[in-house]
């Protein structure tokens, strides 16, 4: 038996949440051996998170109806990593996509803000404001640099009980 860990199809043409995803002919299905069914586990909400941001690949020009670019695939990526670097006990971002194709990343509470950005080049771009509304900000970070202070500080954490 195998469990299959993340597919990705581009035979259909089909809308998500009224939004054109375009055609295409690859079909990709990552798969494991599993050896019962003890070993089948849902999907991780960080999965969740990275399969939104890469679904956004395969959506056409025009996505929004306002002239909405397609992001890169790198700048998908770059989010990804992004994602990634996330300490494990923070509470995970919203994907979003804006029309120029920049991809982001968005935390917001009634008592914060925070919305990182990615085009594609190894950084990204940041601005959060805390819970006592001092705000912190950054361009160009790079990917492989430590996340700053300010905002690794303003990302809220997972509370155990």
């Amino acid at each position: 038996m195998i469990e299959v860990i993340s597919t990705l199809s581009r035979e259909r043409r089909y809308e998500f949440n009224s939004i054109p995803i375009k055609e295409s002919t690859a079909y990709f299905a990552w798969v494991r051996p599993i050896t019962s069914l003890k070993d089948i586990q849902p999907p991780t909400l960080q999965q969740k998170v990275v399969e939104k941001l890469r679904s956004y690949l395969f959506y056409e020009k025009d996505w929004d109806g306002y002239g909405g670019v397609v992001p890169s695939e790198k700048a998908v990526e770059d989010a990804v990593d992004f994602i990634r670097k996330l300490p494990e006990k923070v509470v995970l971002p919203r994907p979003g996509l804006a029309g120029d194709g920049e991809v982001g990343l968005f935390w917001k509470l009634e008592v914060l803000f925070i919305d990182v950005g990615f085009l594609g080049d190894h950084t990204y771009s940041f601005y959060a404001r805390d819970a006592e509304g001092k705000e912190y900000y950054g361009d160009d970070i790079p990917l492989n640099e430590d996340l700053p202070v300010g905002l690794i500080n303003t990302i809220p954490t997972t509370v155990e009980i």
